[in-house]
């Protein structure tokens, strides 16, 4: 449970109430209106956690109609630091392409599918500080003006179906990196090739492994949708103490220069019982909230 101080830390932008003191709402509707929240002065992990779930646990249903299918029984799943030492290409690169945390669940695989709608990066306060850049790119209408394209919620599961994170054999039913959404209406798709990458990887063809080609390739393909993600992205540097809390499944998030190993906290909040119509509803208010 949260303490009166950690309400007190999350709830501190809030506008009074006339007579009632903070507005107890009014973080978890900016949350949903922004796609996320960005907290300062956390003291540690288990702080980080607890605002996190308050925040959750004090959303309206009703202003996020892609999430509603997961938001009972949430729970704190995995805290993990990262980047991890078992992947060391994202520790020597700088920069890793905008992804949705371990996949979109879009088509169901399994009897029960596990999601993580929502994810917390946190800097801990004995951490050094770093010039390196977190960004997050808002997935709430950016199909809406591609009226050229064939938009509809069917190509983006019949690409799913074939052609989703995996090997070449066999679909998880998720999209990993973000750009692949939008790939997946083209007549031609032209990203089908990292179902089977690592996030080191995608649009990554520098020998030296610097990745800058990997940036100037991923603008590339998004500026063909009309789309300069360079000025569309929200930018972030944490500082020791901070908090930023991401909704998973409409924010994608990216990063810019190199972490040492370790260096950041990620918590994911989860729910491990979903079932095959809850994630076709999921699909389809998720193609709905990208063609807003």
């Amino acid at each position: 449970m949260m303490s009166k101080m950690e309400q007190s830390l999350l709830l501190k932008q809030g506008p009074e109430t006339e007579n009632k003191g903070p507005n107890l709402t009014y973080v978890s509707d900016q949350f949903a209106d922004k796609g996320f929240h960005f907290q300062t002065k956390v003291e540690n992990i288990q702080q980080a956690g607890a605002i996190m779930k308050y925040l959750i646990d004090h959303l309206n249903p009703a202003k996020v109609n892609h999430l509603k299918p997961f938001l009972p029984e949430l729970n704190q799943a995995d805290i993990d630091q990262i980047p991890s030492c078992l992947f060391p290409d994202t520790i020597n690169t700088d920069n890793i392409s905008f992804h949705f945390e371990r996949g979109l669940p879009l088509v169901a695989k399994e009897t029960f599918e596990s999601v993580y709608p929502f994810l917390g990066l946190y800097l801990p306060k004995d951490a050094p500080q770093t010039n390196t850049l977190t960004r997050l790119l808002d997935f709430k209408g950016i199909a809406k003006n591609l009226t050229q394209l064939p938009l509809s919620e069917l190509k983006l599961k019949e690409y799913v179906n074939c052609f989703g994170d995996g090997d070449k054999l066999l679909s998880t039913g998720r999209l990993n990196c973000s750009a692949r959404v939008l790939d997946a209406f083209l007549d031609l798709p032209q990203l089908i090739h990292m179902a089977d990458h690592q996030k080191a990887q995608w649009f990554n063809f520098s020998p030296d492994k610097t990745l800058r080609d990997g940036i100037y390739e991923e603008v590339k393909f998004y500026k063909q949708f009309n789309l300069d993600i360079d000025q569309l992205a929200h930018y972030f540097k944490l500082s020791p103490g901070d908090l930023l809390i991401i909704d998973n499944y409409r924010m994608a998030h990216a990063r810019v220069g190199k972490r040492n190993p370790r260096e950041l906290t990620q918590i994911l909040f989860s729910n491990s019982c979903m079932t095959s119509v809850q994630i076709d509803q999921f699909r389809k208010s998720f193609f709905e909230l990208i063609t807003l």
